[in-house]
C-alpha cells in the first residue's frame, strides 16, 4: 500500500497544507488534542489523516528522522498509522485473513462438487454476498468503536434552560459549581436546532479535556435533584452515548422495568449491564 507521510518538518507544500489546516481550525494532535504548533514534530497517520507529536504516540526521534527523509508524497511505499488507528487495521486485516482462507477453502470443495455450474455459480454468489456483509459488519464494528472512543470525554446535559441574553457556559459552570465540581477547561454545544415558538430544551454536549473529570461530574450529578436551586432539580446528565449505546440502553431500561414490575426490586443498570443489588434492610 503506497501513501505519502506527512510531516511537521517545514517543506513548502507542508507548510500550505497546515497554514489551511490552521485556517479551519483542525491542525490539533489527533492523540492529546492540543494544538500542533510549527515548531513541534509530528505525523500525519494514512488512515485517521490527523497529525499527532511523535511524544504522544512514542515515535522514536530516529525513527521520525527517517520519515522525514525518506518519504515521498507521490512514490514512496512508506505509511504510517497513529497507534489507535494501527491498532484497529490490525484487527480488520486478521478478520479479512481469516475470511480469504474460509474463501479458499469453500472453493476448494465446491471444486469437488458434482453440482450443475448453475448451482456452483449460485452458492458463489453466496459466498460472495456474504464477504462483503461481512465487510460491511467489520467496518461498522471499526466506526461505531471509533466514535464511542471520541464520545468518551463527552458529556449530556439536558434540561437545561436556554435564557435569552445568558451565555450557556455561565448556566454549565453554575451547575458544575452547585454539584461541587472544578471542572477546569472544558467546551459547550447546545445540540439541535432552536425552535422560538417550541418548549423544547436542546440538550448541551460538554466535551472535557480531562476524563476524570467527566466520571466526577458523572458521580456527582444525582445531587442536583437535592438542589436547593430548584431549576437544578430537573437537571439530568448522562454519557455522550452512540446511537447504538442509546439503543442497548433502551433495551436494558425496558428490561428493568420488566423485572421490578415482576417484583424483583433489587436490580438495576451499571456499567451497560443489570445487576443485582442487596435490598436495604428494614
Amino acid at each position: 500500500m503506497a501513501s505519502a507521510i506527512v510531516t511537521r518538518r517545514g517543506s513548502v507544500s507542508n507548510k500550505a497544507k497546515l497554514d489551511r489546516e490552521k485556517e479551519s481550525g483542525d491542525c490539533v494532535c489527533g492523540t492529546c488534542r492540543k494544538m500542533v504548533k510549527d515548531s513541534d514534530a509530528a505525523l500525519e497517520c494514512g488512515i485517521c489523516k490527523f497529525l499527532h507529536h511523535i511524544g504522544c504516540e512514542k515515535v522514536k526521534r530516529e525513527v521520525y528522522d527517517f520519515l522525514c527523509n525518506n518519504a515521498n508524497e507521490v512514490t514512496s511505499p512508506i505509511h504510517w498509522y497513529c497507534n489507535k488507528c494501527n491498532t484497529c487495521a490490525v484487527n480488520i486485516m486478521t478478520k479479512l485473513t481469516k475470511i480469504e482462507k474460509r474463501q479458499d477453502e469453500m472453493q476448494s470443495e465446491m471444486e469437488g462438487l458434482n453440482n450443475t455450474v448453475s448451482q456452483v455459480q449460485d452458492s458463489y454468489d453466496e459466498i460472495k454476498q456474504g464477504m462483503e456483509n461481512m465487510k460491511g459488519l467489520i467496518s461498522n464494528s471499526v466506526q461505531e468503536e471509533l466514535d464511542r472512543e471520541r464520545r468518551r470525554s463527552n458529556l449530556i446535559i439536558r434540561n437545561c434552560k436556554e435564557v435569552l441574553g445568558k451565555d450557556d457556559r455561565v448556566s454549565v459552570e453554575d451547575i458544575f459549581e452547585d454539584i461541587g465540581v472544578n471542572t477546569g477547561t472544558f467546551e459547550i454545544q447546545r445540540l439541535g436546532t432552536q425552535h422560538v415558538d417550541s418548549d423544547y430544551v436542546r440538550p448541551i454536549r460538554v466535551h472535557f479535556q480531562d476524563r476524570q473529570v467527566r466520571y466526577t461530574v458523572l458521580q456527582k450529578a444525582s445531587s442536583l435533584k437535592n438542589s436547593s436551586n430548584s431549576e437544578f432539580q430537573n437537571i439530568y446528565i448522562s454519557p455522550d452515548l452512540t446511537k447504538q449505546e442509546q439503543e442497548i440502553n433502551k433495551q436494558l431500561r425496558a428490561e428493568v422495568k420488566r423485572r421490578k414490575e415482576a417484583g424483583e426490586m433489587n436490580v438495576k443498570i451499571s456499567r451497560g449491564k443489570i445487576v443485582t443489588v442487596p435490598l436495604a434492610k428494614k
